[in-house]
């Protein structure tokens, strides 16, 4: 299965958070970043069954972390 990627950014309390716009709320989530910046999958906060992020989760990535390689 392929999970969406959402990147997120720190709130400075250790979580990480992201706008979600299915919601229309800021989903927050804990855990450390990798060296790459990855986060990994975790469900879904989204109260909104409708979400595509609803069943499937998602993987989180620390946009503060990562490097476009273009």
């Amino acid at each position: 299965m392929s999970y969406p990627v959402i990147n997120c950014e720190p709130t400075g309390n250790g979580l990480w958070r992201f706008w979600c716009p299915y919601c229309n709320t800021h989903h927050r989530h804990g855990g450390p970043p990798d060296a790459n910046g990855m986060l990994g999958h975790r469900n879904a906060h989204c109260f909104q069954q409708t979400s595509p992020y609803f069943a499937s989760g998602y993987i989180l990535r620390a946009a503060s972390l990562t490097h476009d390689a273009s």
